[in-house]
């Protein structure tokens, strides 16, 4: 149980970073990659879901969601269907 507590804390740590990273990132397989991995984190962890809504994740990652990158743009939509 205590591994279990610190991989959430550690996954929770590493979505605040990812996001951080998603703000400023221009190029688009790189978003791809960081969009699948808050995906990951969200589905593995739930208490993630929680701090991706409370740092306002959906805004940012929104502006993916309609990318001319199918492939992200299939990404984000399936992570903010995970978040509703």
């Amino acid at each position: 149980m205590l591994g279990s507590h610190k991989d959430e804390d550690i996954a929770l740590s590493i979505a605040v970073g990812v996001l951080e990273m998603v703000k400023k990132e221009q190029d688009l397989d790189v978003a791809f990659r960081l969009v699948v991995a808050l995906g990951t984190l969200i589905f593995e962890y739930p208490t993630t879901k929680q701090l991706f809504s409370a740092l306002d994740g959906k805004e940012t990652v929104t502006r993916f969601a309609s990318s001319s990158d199918t492939k992200l743009s299939t990404a984000t939509n399936a992570l903010l269907q995970l978040t509703k």
